[in-house]
C-alpha cells in the first residue's frame, strides 16, 4: 500500500483508509494546511493503541522514503 503510493502524500491518504477498515476503533487525521503536516491520531481506546500506531507508521514511512521522511515531535 505504502510502497506503491507516488508520494508520502498519497500513502498517508491510503494508511488513513486502511486503518479505517481494518481498525475502526482507531482514527487518524491528516493536518495539510499546516507547515510541518500533522498526522493526529483522533480516536484510540488506550494510550497503547496510539503508541503502536505512530511507531509502526514511522518505522514504516522512514524505511520506505530511505530515511528521507524527516518526523519532528
Amino acid at each position: 500500500m505504502i510502497v506503491s503510493s507516488d508520494s508520502v502524500g498519497q500513502a498517508l491518504d491510503r494508511l488513513v483508509r486502511y486503518l479505517r477498515i481494518v481498525t475502526p476503533d482507531i482514527q487518524l487525521a491528516i493536518r495539510d494546511k499546516t507547515d510541518p503536516i500533522r498526522v493526529v491520531v483522533e480516536r484510540a481506546f488506550t494510550p497503547f493503541q496510539v503508541e503502536l500506531t505512530v511507531s509502526l507508521s514511522v518505522v514504516r514511512f522512514t524505511r520506505e522514503t530511505d530515511e528521507a521522511c524527516a518526523l519532528r515531535t
